[in-house]
């Protein structure tokens, strides 16, 4: 495909999503671009409280890309080659605004979040306050609301640069879970093999505090950025009372991710019931002194090696109160 052909392609593809907006651009520069901002939002902490005031966490992500980038004019190539730098912004959100909306019983308190940029790449965490009614209870969507400028066109010339801006938005809906605090099933402890750029697993071991068996079990990550998971579900199949299962959750970490330690959020759901629970998981280094199985078996031996341990000793001790009783009768 010759060139004037495939900047004609590109003008149609950028008019195309203009939604019939008027729409410019410099007719002799020297690059056009085909590519916008695309943002993408998710909660940190999904599950909220009825009748409590809380702070929702919002990461939003662009993850807009550029698509083509096409010479349009020759020229100086020290302009070429800054236009060309340049236009690569064009997939750069700027001057944005984010209001939430409530849903229901699930009132937002807080007005609307600025932040000055987002570049391609980018991910930014927008907090809001949010009230729960008493009788809240279950799955609830709330709407983010996005409004922002991008870069439409870009001129390189005589050692200035000149932009062209248009107004652009998106929305999106935002699941919340509303539940009364449940102590039955509780996070016993969690390792991981994870680090920036890292494709691994997270082993969360699970135990039922209840009275009661909490039966077919079943695990799924609830991730955020940087994070990334899979829609699949970890069997833990029926838990008695008192008993743990280990639950195997499988996440990619952007190779941008911070060098810290995160929260993310776990779904379990057993007997027609769903409970939420938090994960701490601590990003560390790309291992490199040893291979990376026994990053996760030498810890997790541990883990599991302590928890026996301290079942065996509460066994004994339950056992030595009872044959002091045994001898009083």
């Amino acid at each position: 495909m010759n060139r004037p052909l495939l900047l004609i392609c590109v003008l149609v593809m950028l008019v195309a999503t203009a939604c019939a907006e008027e729409l410019m651009f410099f007719a002799d520069d020297h690059y056009k671009a085909a590519g916008e901002p695309e943002l993408k939002a998710s909660a940190v902490n999904p599950v909220l409280e009825p009748g409590a005031n809380s702070t929702l966490r919002i990461t939003l992500e662009n993850v807009g890309l550029i698509q083509e980038l096409i010479p349009n004019n020759a020229g100086d190539a020290t302009e070429i080659s800054a236009e060309a730098k340049d236009e690569l912004h064009s997939v750069d959100a700027v001057n944005i605004t984010a209001k939430l909306s409530g849903n229901g019983p699930v009132v937002v308190t807080s007005g609307p979040y600025s932040l000055g940029s987002l570049p391609t790449g980018g991910v930014a965490q927008l907090d809001f306050n949010v009230t729960t009614g008493k009788g809240a209870d279950g799955w609830y969507s709330l709407l983010l609301e996005t409004e922002y400028e991008h870069q439409m066109d870009v001129k390189v010339s005589n050692g200035s640069s000149s932009s062209l801006y248009r107004p652009s938005n998106s929305s999106q809906k935002i699941s919340i879970l509303v539940q009364g605090p449940d102590r039955s099933l509780k996070v016993e402890g969690v390792v991981s093999d994870l680090y920036p750029g890292a494709n691994g697993t997270i082993l969360a071991v699970i135990k039922n505090n209840g009275l009661y068996v909490a039966r077919n079990c079943t695990a799924k990550l609830m991730a955020v950025q940087p994070f990334r998971s899979s829609s699949e579900r970890y069997s833990l199949g029926d838990l008695q009372p008192g008993h743990a299962a280990v639950a195997r959750l499988t996440a990619t970490v952007d190779g941008k991710a911070a060098i810290r330690e995160y929260r993310l959020a776990c779904e379990i759901v057993h007997d027609n019931q769903t409970v939420m629970v938090s994960l701490p998981v601590l990003l560390k280094k790309s291992p490199e002194s040893f291979p990376s199985s026994l990053v996760i078996v030498i810890p997790f031996l541990a883990l599991v090696g302590g928890i026996a341990l301290l079942m065996r000793e509460k066994q004994k001790r339950s056992g030595r109160t009872f044959g002091r009783r045994k001898r009083w009768l």
